[in-house]
This record gives structure tokens, sequence and C-alpha cells, in this order.
């Protein structure tokens, strides 16, 4: 009887948050109907040499994404580029709730948002570009305080995510003890289907147009930071 009545509150309970493969109650509503589920194997899990020398292997796809060279730079931008788009008034307060024209970006023209994921993506590549301080000159709001917050956020969404695949060691000669292999089959939603409806949220037919406080339709204006390149967040 306690076994039931436990199932029957979980049951309950996924109704009320949602699910991993249909949405939950906190995703962005109109982004939901493009997840799907998949199976993704990890890669990038660091190997070693005999004498010892830690590497990646070169037909790793992670290394597109590895290092400071003008091919990586574009490998990551095109990742995180359409971040942040425009919502109508009616996702906004759904998304917001009833406070929500705090959030009216008024030299944008409208509520910006954009899914957290790209902005965690945003996150590890500052993250990356702070590893070569020789190669990038990073600005004032990508200082030492973006980099712990970045660190802190991902922190959070790793304890939130709470990812149950179990990592195996496996014995490395060359450092004559075992190391992990995160190279593992992981359960995720597709980033593909995902970042192809930002994209088109961002400057496609789907795209909100910027406008004024009453609705009127405005152009758009390019906001630019003391640096004179477009605003980072």
């Amino acid at each position: 009887m306690g076994a039931f009545v436990v199932s029957k509150y979980n049951s309950q309970r996924r109704n009320e948050v949602g699910t991993f493969s249909d949405g939950f109650e906190t995703d962005f509503g109109p982004a939901k109907s493009t997840i799907k589920i998949t199976t993704r194997q990890f890669t990038g899990s660091p190997h070693f040499r005999e004498d010892g020398e830690e590497y990646v292997p070169p037909e790793s796809p992670s290394v597109a994404y590895i290092g400071a060279t003008t091919e990586v730079d574009a490998a990551w931008d095109d990742l995180t580029e359409a971040r942040y788009f425009l919502l109508t008034d009616e996702e906004a307060e759904t998304a917001w709730g009833e406070d929500y024209r705090r959030y009216w970006d008024g030299k944008r023209g409208g509520y910006l948002g954009g899914l957290d994921m790209f902005h965690l993506i945003h996150c590890l590549d500052y993250l990356r570009k702070a590893l070569h301080p020789d190669v990038y000159t990073l600005g004032k709001i990508h200082g030492p305080l973006h980099q712990l917050h970045c660190i802190d956020h991902l922190r959070q969404l790793v304890q939130c995510s709470a990812d149950l695949t179990i990592i195996p060691t496996i014995y490395h000669p060359g450092i004559r003890k075992n190391y992990i292999d995160g190279d593992q089959v992981h359960t995720c939603r597709d980033f593909g289907t995902i970042h192809s409806w930002v994209k088109d949220r961002y400057d496609g037919p789907a795209a909100v147009k910027p406008r004024h406080p009453n609705g009127t339709v405005r152009e758009a204006v390019v906001d630019l930071s003391e640096e004179g390149m477009p605003v980072e967040f």
C-alpha cells in the first residue's frame, strides 16, 4: 500500500512539473515542441602516452572546440551567436509572471531572452578564452567576477540536472593508475533541433520584430559596448 501511494504521488508530481522528454514547467513553452530525445556518446576524455603526456585523440569531435585558433572560435561562435531573441508580450508574461514588464529592453525594442543552455555555452566559451590570455583580450565585464559567475552557474546547472550516467575508470600504463573514461553514452535532448529553432527566432521567419512599448514596429538598433562590440551576456 505504501509503495502504491508513493508511486501515485510521484506520478502526480511529474504531471505538475513536466518531464525531460515533454518539457518541464520551467522550460520556455514555445521551445517545448522542439524537444526530441536521443542518445549521444560523449567525446574528449584525455588519453595518456607512454611517458604520461596527456592528449585528446585528433579524430575526436571535441578537438573542434579545444584551443585558441580561428577555427575553434568559429565553432563556438556558431553555437552562441543567435542565443538571444525577442519575445512577444504574451510569451514574456507567461514566462516571467505579472511583473514581466520590468524586463523590457528599450534599446532592443522588446523583451529579450535566451534559453539558459546557450547562456551557459557562452560562459564555457569565455572560460576557454580566459585560459589563453596571450590570445584573447577580454573586456571589463568578462573579468574574474564574470568567470566566477560562469563557474557557479555551471555548478548549479550540473547539480540541478543531476545526470545519473555512470562513468568508469580505466587503467593507463603511462600514468600507472586508473583515470576516468568520460566517453560514455548519455540520454540527451537533441541539440540540433533546439539550435535551429533558436536561430529561427533570432533572425528567421519566426523572429519577433523590435517594437515600441505601444506595440508599433520600429527599426532594430545594434547596441554597442564601450569596446565597440555588440553587448555580450
